[in-house]
């Protein structure tokens, strides 16, 4: 499987926000820079949000450092760290979590870890998102799908998680999915059987720290004033590996085992 997420003829990195696939599977999209076709990195939930907006999402663009036109500046800092990795993005016309509203109009994720929550019984989202991955395998043909495991529970990332699984099943194409960061940082969430461990040669892995600084504000709301995050994901990927050698996890998709 190590070898397949690097040889593959052409990868979709199937990314719920901006800046998750670069942080998550940073180094891998960095390895695989030389593939035969060019990779795609595909956001999903990447419909510009315009006013009015929650409260609590407006909380959200303070902590990002960024006023209500946070969904230009940040698909601005998505295309500076696909240019370091050298991926062709596309993107979805789905509304993140914060900005989506149920049927009377009412937010449907509005509050401090509310999006960590089971998904909201009016949150009929799932066939758009499915629908925005099915037309990027159409455009793109890929032989290897990545997406987020899951950890850490955001309804977003389990969303993307659960439409390329049906994806891929349904294309017999085959799928790996990527150890959400920041989240495996901090919950310390032991991960399914059969993990794999992908090598980042030390070039790789300096392109994806430099990609991943692409995003500012989201580094920025992620963690705390004076953290050296660059330093954390360094200490996680080579504690990962049990040498001094950084690495990146991946899963196979099993939807039988994946938890819910």
């Amino acid at each position: 499987m190590t070898v397949a997420a690097v040889d593959a003829r052409c990868a979709l990195f199937v990314s719920p926000h901006w800046d998750d696939a670069v942080m998550s599977a940073g180094g891998l999209l960095a390895v695989r820079a030389g593939a035969a076709c060019e990779d795609a990195l595909l956001t999903v939930f990447a419909q510009v949000p315009v006013p009015p907006f929650s409260g609590f999402s407006r909380g959200f663009h303070t902590a990002c450092g960024l006023g209500d036109d946070i969904g230009e500046r940040r698909a601005a800092e998505d295309r500076s760290a696909a240019a370091v990795l050298g991926v062709r993005l596309l993107q979805g016309d789905v509304l993140d979590a914060i900005y989506r509203r149920g049927p009377s109009g009412g937010w449907l994720y509005d509050g401090e870890g509310r999006t960590f929550e089971p998904r909201a019984a009016d949150d009929d989202v799932f066939p758009r998102v499915r629908g925005v991955v099915a037309a990027a395998v159409r455009e793109r043909t890929p032989d290897l799908m990545l997406a987020p495991f899951g950890i850490g529970g955001h309804v977003d990332h389990l969303l993307v998680r659960a439409a390329v699984v049906s994806v891929g099943r349904e294309q017999d194409i085959p799928v790996l999915l990527w150890e959400d960061q920041p989240y495996a940082l901090r919950h310390r969430v032991p991960g399914a059987p059969g993990g794999v461990d992908v090598a980042i040669g030390e070039e790789a892995w300096a392109r994806k720290i430099e990609a991943t600084a692409a995003y500012a504000s989201q580094l920025r709301m992620l963690f705390e004033p004076g953290e050296d995050w660059a330093a954390e994901f360094d200490r996680h990927a080579r504690r990962l590996g049990g040498t001094e050698e950084h690495v990146e996890r991946y899963w196979p998709a099993d939807p039988d085992t994946l938890p819910r």
